[in-house]
């Protein structure tokens, strides 16, 4: 909720969260750690948020964001390739191209 409120510092804080959120779970070599972290970021309507943040001209914001937009891409990757019989393809990928992820990149 915090990306999507006006005030340019709130939503810096909040994709600073969103980061480390998903950078603590990448560093666990489960894929369905990293993916549950993931789907926590989706489920909680923040990949247009963060998405949106790739337009913003502030170096460290568009960092974080590239970074945090990789990890949720990467994560949805592992999931697909871990799942037997049910997810046959990343499950993030959609919600990102949605928002105009690809155009931004």
């Amino acid at each position: 909720q915090r990306l999507t409120v006006d005030e340019f510092g709130v939503k810096r804080q909040a994709l600073g969260v969103v980061a480390n959120v998903l950078q603590a779970f990448q560093a666990d070599p489960r894929p369905s750690t990293a993916g549950w972290a993931a789907s926590l970021v989706y489920e909680h309507g923040a990949v247009a948020p963060l998405v949106a943040l790739l337009d913003v001209h502030d170096a460290d914001v568009l960092r974080v964001a590239l970074h945090a937009s990789g990890g949720v891409l990467a994560a949805g990757e592992q999931l697909a390739r871990s799942s037997r019989g049910g997810v046959c393809s990343n499950p993030f990928t959609l919600p990102f191209a949605e928002a105009f992820g690809v155009e931004k990149l």
